[in-house]
Formats: structure tokens, sequence, C-alpha cells
């Protein structure tokens, strides 16, 4: 009985650590794709490649916004497993 708890207290423990990470991932690299796209020098595109790089910069910042609700439902998931633990 015991060592089915450690294995859950060890589960939650991975959880924090990797909302941590993944935390420090988006934000790492939310900031090399600024630095990247705004080192571009796009005086010289025509307009359907500023429309591409219009909507690559667009896609890529919806996945960064996506990649955040992913750590939003991974931080409920650790709660409620904290909070189920705790009513045990």
């Amino acid at each position: 009985m015991f060592e089915s708890k450690k294995a859950q207290g060890m589960g939650v423990r991975e959880l924090f650590v990797t909302l941590a990470v993944a935390g420090v991932i988006a934000i790492v690299g939310l900031l090399i794709f600024s630095n990247v796209t705004s080192s571009i020098d796009q005086s010289t595109f025509t307009t359907g490649q500023n429309s591409t790089a219009a909507k690559i910069k667009d896609t890529t910042l919806d996945s960064f916004e996506l990649g955040v609700v992913a750590l939003i439902v991974l931080a409920a998931v650790v709660i409620l497993s904290v909070v189920y633990m705790l009513g045990r």
C-alpha cells in the first residue's frame, strides 16, 4: 500500500518538473523566434514574400499560444492530482 503512494508522489513531482521545464522552453523558444524574425531584412521582399512571412509569423505565434494552453491544462492536472491524493 505504501509503495503505490510513493509511486504517485513521484508522478506528481515529475509533473511539476515537466511543467517548469516546458514553461522555460516556451519562453526561450519565443525569445529566439522574436530575435530571428526581427533580424530578417524584408525591405527587398515582394508582396507575396511579405504575405508568406506574415503567415509564418502568425502561425508560429498561434502555436506558442496553444502551448500556453497546454501548460495551463498540465497545471490543472497537477493541481487535481494533488487534491485527489490529499483526499485519500
